[in-house]
């Protein structure tokens, strides 16, 4: 157990949601972390949210104690929207946080947590730190991913601070559960594997009055798929993704920065060119080259490895056809 001040603290409770697909073992390391972290004042409910079946003796630990109490939720389909959904109605706690299955807690997840929660307000919502883990095969991606999420300390932690819908981190994010809340949608669940179901939501609740404040609850994001990968991410989030935005929230669409980008000049330019698509693969796959095997960091060749990856999208998009990716092992 925490070594933390049960005086501080205080009595409390807390739902942790964990949205799964298939990482046994992240999910596992996560479970345990939690316990670790935990006091025995603190009432604390593990949801794992998933959708295909699971033994829950190799994930639920043994001689769990009593103040911990951990379950598993199988939905309908594979939708990171529906596993947040049914999490958050099952949670019996008002304080919950959403976590990824791929996001350790770090060093005092759970006090940093306890402790915001007892100042934020109800139409508040905290979005933690991200931490990226660099290996040596993408070292560079992973670098700029990392420039991509803030990491706040402790004591730069403000209430007054804010951030835009394009900002906001579901994969670590706490909020209170409250009657409003309860009775709307929190994530739209037309939203399929991917996309801007997190965008969608945050500028949603931004346009109904709430703040979303950047925190200092960190995780360790674990997640090791390659840039390739990760361009295929893109690549369907543009076929697939902005036709959904589009149809839920044209306003949240051309508020969004995909949007800028597709009404500027140069993109109308280069995607207007029935050539452009052959050169848009021989290009993505150059970046995704020069990335894998350059020694120095060279931001521009991963964005422009996005961009690249985003174009062709477009393009399939406007054919009505899209190439199907594995992206989501």
């Amino acid at each position: 157990m925490a070594n933390y001040s049960q005086i501080m603290i205080g009595k409390f409770n807390l739902s942790i949601i964990i949205t799964f697909y298939k990482r046994k073992e992240e999910v596992n390391k996560i479970i345990q972390e939690l316990i670790n972290q935990s006091l025995k004042s603190m009432q604390l409910e593990i949801i794992i949210s998933g959708h295909e079946k699971v033994n829950m003796k190799k994930i639920k630990p043994k001689n769990l104690n009593s103040n911990i109490q951990i379950r598993y939720i199988k939905n309908k389909k594979n939708s990171n929207a529906l596993k947040r959904n049914s999490g958050y109605k099952a949670a019996k706690y008002q304080n919950i946080v959403f976590i990824d299955d791929d996001c350790l807690p770090l060093k005092n997840f759970l006090i940093d947590y306890l402790e915001i929660f007892k100042k934020l307000n109800k139409n508040e919502i905290v979005c933690g730190s991200v931490l990226h883990q660099q290996k040596l095969n993408n070292k560079n991606f992973y670098r700029y991913r990392q420039s991509r999420h803030y990491i706040l300390k402790k004591k730069q932690f403000n209430f007054n601070r804010k951030l835009s819908a394009s900002k906001i981190v579901t994969m670590n994010m706490g909020l209170k559960k409250t009657k409003y809340l309860s009775g709307l949608m929190l994530f739209d669940e037309r939203f399929g594997k991917y996309g801007f179901e997190d965008y969608e939501f945050g500028f949603r609740f931004l346009k109904n009055g709430f703040k979303i404040i950047p925190s200092h609850p960190s995780v360790l994001h674990m997640d090791s798929r390659s840039f390739n990968k990760y361009l295929n991410k893109i690549y369907f989030l543009s076929t697939k993704s902005v036709n959904i935005l589009k149809k839920i929230s044209n306003e949240a669409w051309k508020q969004s920065n995909y949007y800028k980008l597709e009404k500027s000049l140069l993109f109308k330019i280069l995607t207007g060119f029935k050539s452009f698509y052959i050169f848009l693969t021989l290009a993505q796959s150059l970046m995704v080259l020069i990335e894998r095997i350059s020694i120095i960091y060279l931001p521009q060749t991963i964005r422009l490895g996005i961009f690249l990856s985003y174009c062709r999208g477009y393009c399939d998009r406007k054919k009505n056809k899209s190439k199907k990716y594995a992206w989501y092992k």
